[in-house]
């Protein structure tokens, strides 16, 4: 039994030097909190949103903000100060009308990318309040919500950013088309010829052409384009040696307009040279005459699905209906006219600016006329 016993403690011992512990023979562990536990190693994210530096170092990377309709919409702009301007600059109709919100008075977020902040409001015949609610995502920073007070109804208006065009993209776009300019018959032309911007007078040879050296974008749809214009021997243009040139252009991707300053400083619009359909020639010219210089009024109606030429001789007072049995568009403003008059099938030649419309001119069965638009 002594021995039994003296081996028991050898045992233990043992045990204890090993660094084992006995749960019979140690000690009950003190009453506790317990182990600390192990932290969650996918927290969810707190939604503390942006500051106000930062959600602004993402909006000011822009010239402006625009709606899909282009500057025909306001434009908003965040400038460095955290300021927002609203900005009706409608180029279109060349009038700029701007609301400059300048004075913020406090800023906050709203949860779910929402961010309001609130202005001193200086137009309160416009604007209900000068609260803006700005829905941004780091991740689509180039499109944002702006929610507005407007009627006492709060509306919200998707924008995007206004990036421009790449030079290739821009090249791209005037290619689809030959642009010409907005007013008179014999007018100006645009179009990209084998990767050379062109522009001059149609059926002449007054025109310009060389590649395009630089592309710099600024901003609200406006470009300025750099052409290295080739050396030219003696023409209807003075001799020249090559040159480079930088010209203003327009270009909205909306409406497929061009405003561009040429070679004579003319700061025109272009569209492209597409024409008018049968329909849209006569509704353009509903409710108009056409004046000519050989004392004949010309009259385009639409009747009961049919279409009309009326004429009259205002010398001698004499008058004629004849129908238009169709229209073809040619280009650069021409257009073919399939008339009957009486049992027979007349071709009329008819140059006519759709975009501008104030003059027309006439080359019919023995006659040559030129008219120009006037209320009926």
């Amino acid at each position: 039994m002594k021995k039994i016993f003296t081996m028991l403690l050898v045992v233990i011992m043992v045990l204890g030097l090993a660094g084992c512990e006995l749960p019979w023979f140690s000690p009950s562990p003190s009453p506790g909190p317990g182990p600390e536990p192990k932290p969650d190693p996918d927290p969810e994210p707190t939604d503390s949103g942006l500051t106000l530096q930062e959600l602004w170092d993402y909006l000011d990377d822009y010239p402006c903000y625009l709606s899909d309709n282009g500057l025909d919409d306001y434009v908003v702009v965040f400038d460095d100060d955290h300021n927002i301007t609203i900005d009706n600059f409608n180029v279109l109709e060349k009038e700029s009308i701007n609301y400059y919100f300048n004075m913020l008075d406090s800023f906050n977020y709203e949860g779910d990318n929402v961010y309001k902040l609130e202005y001193i409001n200086t137009y309160s015949d416009r604007f209900n309040n000068g609260t803006f609610f700005i829905k941004f995502n780091e991740e689509t920073k180039d499109k944002i919500e702006v929610g507005m007070y407007f009627n006492n109804t709060l509306d919200f208006f998707e924008l995007r950013a206004d990036t421009g065009m790449s030079l290739d993209q821009l090249l791209s776009a005037i290619r689809k088309y030959e642009w010409l300019q907005e007013k008179e018959l014999l007018c100006w032309f645009i179009r990209i010829y084998d990767n050379e911007f062109s522009h001059g007078i149609v059926a002449s040879s007054y025109w310009f052409y060389g590649p395009v050296a630089k592309l710099n974008y600024l901003g609200k749809f406006m470009y300025q384009i750099t052409i290295d214009y080739p050396a030219k021997e003696e023409g209807i243009n003075p001799a020249n040696d090559a040159y480079t040139t930088t010209h203003l252009l327009f270009y909205d991707p909306v409406h497929e307009r061009i405003r561009f300053i040429n070679h004579d400083d003319n700061y025109c619009w272009y569209y492209p040279d597409t024409g008018a359909t049968i329909e849209e020639f006569f509704a353009a010219n509903d409710g108009y005459k056409f004046v000519g210089q050989k004392n004949i009024n010309y009259i385009f109606y639409k009747d009961n699905g049919k279409y009309y030429v009326y004429l009259k001789n205002t010398k001698y007072n004499i008058s004629n209906t004849l129908e238009v049995k169709s229209i073809k568009y040619e280009q650069y403003n021409q257009y073919e006219f399939v008339v009957l008059n009486g049992s027979d099938t007349e071709i009329w030649k008819i140059e006519y600016n759709i975009n501008s419309g104030y003059e027309m001119s006439i080359n019919k069965p023995n006659l040559i006329d030129y008219a120009q638009k006037r209320k009926q």
